[in-house]
């Protein structure tokens, strides 16, 4: 028969199961620790799949040691000096690899609980390997994003309850067999203490919410991921862009109808100095925004020319601290406590800040017409617009001869750029594949411009976005280079935008007089379209997805703003169920008037509410009188089965009432071990006795295993053995 002790290590192993996976899950860790931790789990479980380890009981005394399976002589003798190592690694893992400290804790809590599991020894070392698992929840916590960690929380909380009452139960029953009705008690209370914390949980966690915007200080936030999307851009002379699938940011359009006018760009910063093989951006000048009476940041001032439409964005953890939007904002609302804006209206966090972000953004639509844009006269050089016409001084001499050849013979900037651009798009190949080996010297002895536009003619955005920057600026046209994403997969049951970082792109931003900046893309590559039609598998991925979207909405993102919204929402459903009420009695109420008078009515409505007071009563005194049946009948049943185990441990009783005559009173706070081990301690021709009939009580008591015939006879003539002495 399994006994308690088993029982506990069993839970034991399960909730560290959980936990680790719970932790590798995240995808966070680095791969080979997650391996390791992977493969010393069940190498651990076979080395200790005999559950004979001995216990340790909570009064110091123990039931006989049995034989330990055998462990691998190594793991003996290195295992201080392995632990040492780790301890090592894991400060070195933060202080030179990662720099994050709960990555690192994440590392040093897989490999230690690694090490644990092939060296589990003594009934403690469970326990300690149970500390272990719970801190790798916590970790786990810290470091997933998606939904699915509730489904492992859900399963490790009633688990670790378990863990624990299986704990304090088998230091006071040891390894005697268990018996059925102390089983299913065990079951109860851990499902009980699993629902009032989850209770408990919920209620803190609706009233106290979370400041997002000053959460963990610098070193300790999660691990950011690294997008398709950099603050600036190289162009290489080869190799790949490989397809990141990551998940970037998430975007929901109000109102609906407005994403038919919306382009689909999604703009983060500008870049406006070109060295011949990258861009970057020169504007170092940043001032913070300011926010209005609806607490949003205005990027501008004033009323909006056009129509505003609002994007929300649930933006993943990213190394950069801008904030991407559709072009062009007009302000920001978000939990931040402070945003900052540039003059191309770049907008920032603050340069720390690269956790996990939702907010909301009014952009407006601005699709200039082409009469405004062929109108516009060439623009003032001396204005500081100009610094968008840099050029390298050598390198681009043939794409300055291209471009004035292809537009030499057209008067405005309209319809030279709408020719840059249409030459690039019909010409060139887009392509993430350059072929070669990527980085410097090129394969060409041109430079990457030169190369992309004479030689190879295909490549991907950037290449583009930057031969029509640096054709326009040869031009006289002020451009400059976009950088952010484009809209990816439509999700129709969340029904939001999901922005991948294969979705990064580039494009080009032209200057044109009395209009402003205008965006041009060359790229030939095509948006993602709404498919008509998805697969059984396409809507199992998109309704995946959106649970993440809500556990990234109501969870994660769970803050002062959305509880207020919460009280509001209560307070406002809470009146509207009050009004119709109020509605359903009156219109009951008016059927009468046309056949009773003002009294009769009255008596109706007092008789009415009189029979609605009286049925909430008697409902209330059958609950009650419920309860008190069921309080009654457990007593009884409790009652009985009481005294039918007193009965079953007569020879106890009968120990206990002879101790008592020589003086050796048992106290209630002590336990049968406890005051076996006292009484031994004085009266020592009885010792062997005394902890023979204490463990035959804990058998019959505990475990449900009854006394046999055999048994009977010798408890009763053991007991006989003690008595008083004259």
């Amino acid at each position: 028969m399994v006994t308690l002790t088993e029982r506990f290590h069993r839970a034991v192993w399960l909730f560290a199961g959980i936990s680790g996976v719970s932790l590798v899950a995240t995808r966070e860790l680095h791969p080979m620790v997650s391996a390791v931790a992977l493969g010393a789990f069940p190498l651990g479980w076979w080395l200790n799949r005999r559950p004979v380890l001995p216990l340790a009981l909570r009064s110091g005394h123990s039931t006989r040691p049995v034989a330990l399976p055998a462990l691998p002589a190594w793991i003996k003798r290195w295992e201080q000096r392995l632990l040492i190592l780790i301890v090592a690694g894991a400060l070195a893992d933060w202080i030179w690899i990662h720099g994050m400290f709960l990555l690192m804790l994440g590392h040093f809590l897989l490999a230690f609980q690694s090490l644990k599991v092939l060296s589990l020894k003594e009934h403690r070392d469970f326990f300690q390997m149970f500390i272990l698992a719970a801190l790798q929840l916590f970790s786990a916590a810290t470091l997933a994003i998606d939904w699915w960690f509730l489904a492992g929380f859900l399963l490790a909380l009633p688990t670790a309850a378990r863990v624990l009452m299986l704990y304090q139960l088998s230091g006071h029953v040891g390894s005697q067999p268990e018996g059925a009705p102390l089983v299913i008690s065990v079951h109860r209370s851990a499902a009980f203490t699993v629902g009032v914390v989850l209770t408990f949980g919920a209620l803190v966690f609706l009233i106290f919410p979370r400041l997002t915007g000053m959460g963990l200080p610098i070193g300790l936030a999660p691990l950011t991921r690294r997008a398709g999307y950099t603050d600036h851009v190289v162009l290489p002379s080869g190799g790949r862009i490989l397809d990141d699938p990551s998940i970037i940011m998430r975007v929901e359009i109000t109102p609906p109808e407005a994403r038919q006018f919306w382009n689909g760009y999604l703009r983060a910063t500008t870049l406006d100095f070109f060295d011949g093989t990258s861009w970057s951006d020169t504007q170092s000048a940043r001032q913070s925004m300011g926010r209005d009476l609806l607490g949003r940041f205005m990027v501008l001032a004033g009323q909006p020319p056009r129509t505003l439409f609002e994007q929300t964005i649930f933006l993943e953890p990213l190394d950069a601290p801008v904030l991407f939007a559709a072009p062009w904002v007009w302000w920001v609302r978000t939990d931040r406590p402070v945003l900052f804006v540039k003059p191309d209206l770049t907008i920032s966090r603050t340069p720390t800040d690269h956790r996990r972000i939702r907010y909301h953004v009014g952009s407006y639509i601005f699709p200039p017409s082409e009469r405004e844009l062929r109108q516009a006269p060439w623009p003032s050089t001396t204005r500081p617009i100009a610094q968008y016409l840099q050029l390298p001084s050598e390198g681009i001499a043939s794409v300055r001869t291209l471009a004035h050849q292809l537009t030499d013979r057209l008067p405005t900037p309209y319809e030279k750029v709408r020719v840059l651009e249409q030459y690039l798009r019909t010409n060139f190949r887009y392509t993430t594949d350059l072929g070669g080996r990527p980085g410097y010297p090129p394969l060409s002895a041109r430079q990457p411009l030169e190369w992309f536009l004479f030689e190879r003619k295909a490549g991907h955005c950037e290449y583009f976005a930057s031969a029509l920057c640096v054709m326009l600026r040869s031009l006289g046209v002020p451009s400059r280079v976009a950088t952010g994403f484009v809209r990816g997969e439509w999700n129709p049951t969340g029904r939001y935008y999901l922005v991948r970082a294969h979705d990064a792109h580039a494009w080009v931003e032209a200057y044109f007089e009395g209009v402003g900046w205008v965006q041009v893309d060359p790229s030939p590559r095509v948006l993602a379209r709404e498919p008509a039609s998805r697969g059984a598998w396409k809507a199992l991925q998109d309704l995946t997805d959106y649970l993440n979207l809500l556990w990234n909405r109501y969870i994660l993102t769970y803050d002062l703003e959305r509880q207020v919204s919460l009280a509001r929402g209560i307070q406002f459903r809470s009146q509207v169920l009050s009004f119709r009420i109020e509605e359903s009695v009156g219109s009951w109420l008016r059927r009468f008037r046309g056949m009773a008078s003002g009294a009769q009515t009255r008596s109706i409505a007092v008789a009415w509410y009189g029979w609605t007071l009286g049925l909430v009563l008697i409902g209330v005194f059958s609950w009650w009188c419920v309860q008190l049946s069921h309080r009654l009948l457990g007593g009884r049943i409790r009652g009985s089965s009481d005294r039918s185990a007193r009965a079953a441990v007569w020879f106890y009783e009968d120990l206990l009432r002879r101790l008592r005559r020589m003086g050796y009173q048992k106290r209630p706070s002590q336990t049968p071990h406890e005051f076996a081990a006292a009484v031994s301690e004085a009266i020592k021709t009885h010792t062997e006795v005394i902890r023979l009939l204490t463990a035959w009580y804990y058998q019959v008591r505990y475990g449900g295993v009854p006394l046999t015939p055999d048994q009977h006879a010798t408890a009763r003539d053991v007991v006989a053995l003690i008595h008083v002495r004259d």
